[in-house]
């Protein structure tokens, strides 16, 4: 008699004790997920907070970079924003924060800290269109830099920009810099526009053309400067 006594009471203690930790488990749980919660949280912001912080340096330094730029273009220049663009297959353009009232005048030269990016196309009061070098109506007199040979380049569209009328019997090195001739007057010379790729002949012509990598990543500008006149 005593002996099953004992036993329906350990089973008591023990189906008490089972309920006891289920039941801290079952209100633990709550705090567990709003402790999840909360470090989830935590690591968004300092994710946001990183990510912040690179942008504010890389920002930072494109800043910079136009600053020294406009420094050598010192009274002669007006720095702009990006704020609109069209890298498409019917016009590759970009719109500025500028205009005639502050100065944009049609056919300025529009450069940024990588090298030349285009020419005003039409102005308004408050912002202007303009035309990027890889636009399929550009064209720019401009030489290559190493072996000093005049050519024409011209846009392809998208993105994308080459150059003609090549001597056939230059031997043209890959990355060969192109840059601006000033033939015209309306681009200062010397401005790098890009790199030559691979030389190729022009179906049924005597001389080469090439492809040409804008120095500029033309889909990314965020500031430019208009150029007044050449630097001195």
């Amino acid at each position: 008699m005593k002996m099953a006594l004992l036993s329906q009471m350990r089973y008591i203690i023990k189906a008490a004790d089972s309920v006891s930790k289920n039941t801290i488990y079952i209100f633990r749980i709550p705090r567990l997920a709003a402790s999840a919660e909360e470090l989830k949280r935590r690591l968004y912001e300092a994710e946001a907070h990183s990510v912040d912080a690179e942008e504010l340096m890389i920002e930072n330094e494109r800043l910079r970079e136009l600053l020294n730029l406009k420094k050598r273009y010192q009274n002669t220049s007006i720095a702009a924003s990006v704020i609109g663009r069209d890298i498409t297959g019917w016009a590759d353009s970009i719109i500025i924060d500028k205009g005639s009232r502050d100065g944009i005048v049609s056919g300025m030269a529009v450069i940024s800290h990588g090298g030349l990016v285009g020419k005003v196309y039409e102005t308004g009061p408050y912002v202007s269109n303009i035309i990027l070098i890889s636009d399929a109506n550009s064209k720019v007199s401009a030489i290559l830099q190493n072996e000093r040979e005049a050519v024409l380049l011209i846009g392809y569209g998208s993105g994308m920009c080459g150059i003609k009328y090549i001597p056939s019997g230059l031997s043209l090195n890959p990355e060969e810099p192109v840059i601006t001739s000033g033939d015209g007057g309306l681009f200062p010379k010397g401005l790098l526009i890009g790199k030559v790729g691979e030389a190729r002949y022009a179906p049924g012509m005597p001389y080469k053309e090439a492809e040409v990598t804008p120095a500029e990543d033309l889909a990314s500008i965020e500031e430019v400067l208009c150029l007044k006149q050449s630097p001195k």
